[in-house]
């Protein structure tokens, strides 16, 4: 049996283990399925959680939970493992839990892109998405390499009086940009580069060519996509990769997904959609779920919820496409957030204003400080910065190789820091699963009408947050059918009055109520969380009545004869 360590980052064979491992122990609780390949042929993981003796797993509302979208963002996969063990685990002994997992499904993908996450674990490399050649394999320039065999891919810096760059007077591991009217003689500069060699190299002209692997599978999915010149990483065409392809499939082929979690990196972030259009274009009554769920997001994980169109943009001037958070809900109508997991700055006492923003600015001197200060004093030296130390390099000579060991510092969470991330982003599953709709039967009576005749009423209600149709972007998109009511009567039965086969509206969740009410003129609410459906039925016998919610499950019920 694998043994789950909360502490410890697993490569894909330690990952495939313990999952294969669970769903042997928790054979009544779980199943393994692979939902595609990569391009290397890894299995992409697919473990559907739920309690399997009285509700198949489609007939139930589920949640959808994913990682590892961007290989380096490894934190993402022990997430979704986290959840995993946490969810087996409390069964049985954890209320809520138990609950959930009596009424609701889950399904989770704790690694998405396995073929980089290999690399990332194996090499000194710090890649987008997948170790594919995108998109400019022929353009020679700097090829980023770990030349002095230290385990690590940093930075070179080389003295150049027209340098960008100096170093700081506070700390000599913090380099600095070079002030536009700044030129001092007793002052050294620098010319910074990714440690590497050049392709080519004429001992002249040095090409910084944009990275090898710039694929970025969050900009392949078939919404807003663009092509590679106005979206960096967005691939030949929409879904060309295999890891998005069957990411969608496998969603699409799960009608009775509600809502959604994306783990990434980092931030400290919760982001909801959209990418592409303020909060003004957003239905309001999603809006105030999406708004809802995110503060209780904050206050269980600390994490800020925001729009990524309002508050996470790498820039103002610019907007992201092919998103998988915008083909969730503009496409399908899924209620999705993405989890940005970690911030090392805010952990050291910086506040973020713009965390998208963060990826593409220079953090001032002041911020570089304490964060290599909390470092300092948190983390073993060496496991977060190497040193400038001299070397040789065999085409430009004397450089100096140093700087920060983005790994497990900014990407993802030292290991020591790792349960107390995953533990929070896997309760806010669980709340946000929590608000799921859920049908139940309210009340069932039979009635006897006269001689061989019975008056059969049913009412059903939803006993969830959200309405049975989720979002009104899914009815709108027309991804949720009508709920279905069919009866089944016994031999010699006949229906006198109602139908046997129709559909029924669909029913409203507490959601509906909070986003009409208000403090001062709030007069009550009509209850359309509930349906009552009435029959007559001539004839002795059984009678069943199957109430069919794509999203909010289905219900049984047998009136005796």
């Amino acid at each position: 049996m694998a043994i789950y360590d909360p502490k410890k980052y697993l490569n894909y064979a330690e990952m495939s283990e313990l999952l294969k491992s669970l769903s042997r122990d928790f054979a009544d609780l779980c199943l393994l399925e692979s939902i595609g390949k990569t391009l290397q042929g890894r299995d992409i993981w697919l473990m559907t959680i739920t309690d399997q003796k009285k509700i198949a797993p489609q007939e139930k509302p589920a949640y959808w939970v994913d990682g590892n979208t961007h290989a380096g963002e490894v934190a993402g996969t022990q997430a979704c493992l986290h959840l995993i063990h946490k969810l087996l685990h409390s069964f049985g002994k954890d209320r809520v839990i138990t609950q959930l997992l009596e009424e609701q499904t889950f399904y989770i993908v704790p690694r998405i892109s396995a073929d980089g996450a290999e690399v990332f674990f194996s090499s000194p490399h710090r890649l987008r998405s997948a170790p594919v050649d995108w998109p400019n394999k022929d353009i020679k320039g700097l090829d980023e390499a770990d030349i002095d065999n230290d385990g690590h891919i940093v930075k070179m810096r080389v003295k150049d009086p027209n340098g960008q760059w100096r170093q700081s007077e506070k700390d000599p591991r913090i380099m600095l940009y070079r002030r536009p009217d700044e030129d001092d003689p007793n002052t050294t500069y620098y010319r910074m580069y990714s440690e590497g060699l050049f392709e080519d190299y004429d001992g002249f002209k040095k090409i910084v060519r944009p990275y090898r692997w710039s694929l970025d599978l969050n900009r392949n999915y078939p919404i807003n996509w663009r092509p590679e010149g106005e979206q960096v990483g967005a691939g030949p065409y929409p879904l060309s990769q295999p890891e998005s392809r069957s990411l969608l499939a496998a969603i699409t082929a799960r009608p009775n997904i509600v809502g959604m979690q994306s783990f990434h990196g980092y931030g400290n972030v919760i982001l909801r959609p959209s990418m592409s259009k303020p909060d003004l274009e957003i239905d309001e009554q999603d809006l105030h779920a999406f708004e809802s769920l995110g503060r209780r997001g904050e206050e269980i994980t600390g994490y800020r919820a925001i729009s990524v169109f309002h508050n996470f943009r790498y820039s103002q001037r610019s907007l992201l496409g092919g998103n998988f958070n915008d083909w969730a809900y503009d496409a399908q109508g899924y209620l999705v957030f993405s989890n940005e997991i970690w911030s090392l700055p805010e952990k050291a006492g910086v506040k973020i204003e713009n965390p998208g923003e963060q990826y593409c600015r220079e953090l001032p001197e002041q911020d570089q400080l304490r964060i290599l200060t909390w470092c300092d004093d948190n983390l073993p030296p060496g496991s977060f910065y190497k040193l400038w130390q001299t070397f040789q390099h065999p085409q430009l000579g004397e450089v100096e190789i140093g700087g920060w060991l983005f790994k497990y510092t900014w990407t993802n969470p030292p290991p020591q820091f790792l349960p107390e991330e995953v533990e929070k982003n896997a309760n806010f599953v669980i709340a946000c699963a929590k608000a799921n709709p859920r049908i139940k039967i309210y009340s069932a009576n039979s009635e006897i009408v006269s001689n061989g005749v019975r008056k059969l009423t049913l009412i059903i209600e939803n006993s969830g947050y959200l309405p049975t149709y989720g979002t009104n972007r899914a009815r709108l998109a027309k991804t949720v059918h009508a709920p279905r009511v069919q009866l089944a009567l016994a031999q010699g039965q006949r229906l006198i009055a109602g139908e046997a086969d129709f559909e029924i509206s669909h029913l409203g969740g507490r959601s509906n109520l909070a986003y009409r009410a208000n403090f001062y003129g709030f007069r009550g609410a009509s209850n359309d969380d509930q349906l009552k459906l009435e029959w007559v039925i001539e004839g002795s016998g059984p009678v069943t009545v199957t109430v069919n919610f794509q999203k909010a499950g289905t219900v049984r019920h047998m009136f005796d004869g």
